[in-house]
């Protein structure tokens, strides 16, 4: 009985743990997308400054 339940808390916590992970990737992601347009149109706008002065 002791070992079920300690197997079944086991999975549970895991599972939970790797939602909580996944979470974090999608997060990251979205910055790290969110950061490299940021700098892509940093640079398209220093370009067009560049260009157009």
């Amino acid at each position: 009985m002791g070992k079920k339940g300690g197997i079944a808390t086991l999975v549970l916590q895991s599972r939970l743990w790797i939602r909580a992970v996944m979470k974090a990737i999608r997060i990251f992601k979205e910055i790290l997308i969110a950061f490299i347009l940021v700098r892509i149109l940093k640079i398209k706008s220093f370009y067009y400054l560049y260009k157009f002065s």
